[in-house]
């Protein structure tokens, strides 16, 4: 007899590994969940920008290790490799599910913003924008501003010729 949630398809049962992930998850004892959530928390680490390139790798690496640690305890073991396959499907589908709620919570300001963008451009607001982007491409952030009681070393060394 086949087991309650199975399905056949083509007289081959269809869904036995869903069965042992969902009994894998019903035996998770403490060990397990923390390794699931140190794991998760290192994959979040790994892949986002949170941290150093360096810190990346570390986080990545326990992350592994934490994905096998997981996988060891459980029963089958298989069923674990599932789950831990599943983090990343999930994490896809979160931020799929947020960046749709954004787009559907932002689209009338931004087709308003860009109705009323050319109406609000005028050339009053212009000429002072191009006078404070020629300043800017004169005087460089990293440049120091000129010092008229201190010549540069360039200009000393034309003034010498």
């Amino acid at each position: 007899m086949a087991a309650p949630g199975a399905c056949f398809l083509l007289g081959v049962q269809v869904g036995w590994e869903m069965d042992l992930v969902a009994e894998s998850l019903a035996t998770m004892g403490m060990v397990q969940a923390l390794l699931a959530t140190i794991f998760l928390a290192g994959y979040v680490l790994a892949l986002g920008k949170f941290v150093a390139a360096r810190s990346r790798l570390v986080a990545a690496a326990i992350a592994v290790v934490a994905a096998g640690g997981f996988a060891a305890c459980s029963r089958p073991w298989e069923a674990g490799l599932v789950l831990i396959a599943f983090v990343p499907l999930g994490m896809a589908l979160l931020a799929a599910a947020a960046w749709a709620l954004w787009q559907l919570a932002t689209w009338r300001a931004r087709t308003v913003g860009s109705e009323t963008r050319a109406l609000r451009e005028s050339p009053r607001h212009a000429a002072p924008r191009a006078r404070l982007a020629r300043v800017r491409a004169i005087h460089s952030p990293l440049d120091p501003l000129p010092n008229p009681l201190r010549p540069d070393p360039a200009s000393r060394a034309r003034a010498s010729r």
